[in-house]
């Protein structure tokens, strides 16, 4: 049977218990058998022995170690060691968020993708777009380009000097002309 006993515990779940790392209904079947399986009592008991025994040998080491030099020279190190290049620091950040963070990642892109398909896939359906350039002249200073989408307007604003573009879009639905 491996290390499984004859009380139907693994090793395994004994010390998940001893941790309270166990489901609340496993924690209630094993703290049963405890109660009417001496064999059990006895095997955890000991478990609780090495670790009380471990636990003492490592509170020995740990009492000779200087904590606080060890940990000036791990600053030490880190403050020496050169730093990543910030693309190497990004990719290091998004694999952890998307490592640890891929189920709501997946869920919220699936979210604003239906959100987006059912806000907008209407109106474009609805109201094509009406595309306005205003002044076209070499010599024009500023060229605007707008978009009209029914009940919402955005303008963009390209200036010809600096190539800087612009996008305005203004508070209210209804608005025809910035303040």
């Amino acid at each position: 049977m491996g290390d499984r006993q004859q009380h139907g515990f693994d090793d395994a779940t004994l010390e998940r218990y001893l941790d309270g790392a166990l489901p609340a209904a496993q924690e209630r079947a094993v703290t049963a058998a405890l109660d009417r399986d001496p064999e059990l009592r006895r095997r955890v008991d000991e478990m609780l022995a090495v670790r009380a025994l471990l636990k003492q040998e490592l509170d020995a080491v740990a009492a000779d170690v200087d904590w606080r030099a060890f940990a000036n020279q791990v600053v030490a190190k880190c403050e020496a060691a050169p730093a990543l290049p910030w693309g190497a620091r990004l990719q290091a950040w998004l694999g952890e968020v998307f490592a640890y963070r891929k189920p709501v990642w997946v869920s919220s892109l699936a979210v604003a993708a239906a959100a987006a398909a059912v806000l907008l896939v209407p109106r474009l359906i609805d109201q094509p777009p009406d595309m306005r350039v205003a002044d076209n002249s070499p010599d024009a200073q500023v060229e605007v380009q707008s978009l009209e989408t029914g009940s919402t307007m955005a303008m963009v604003y390209q200036l010809p000097k600096s190539r800087t573009t612009v996008i305005w879009i203004p508070e209210h639905a209804d608005s025809e002309e910035p303040d």
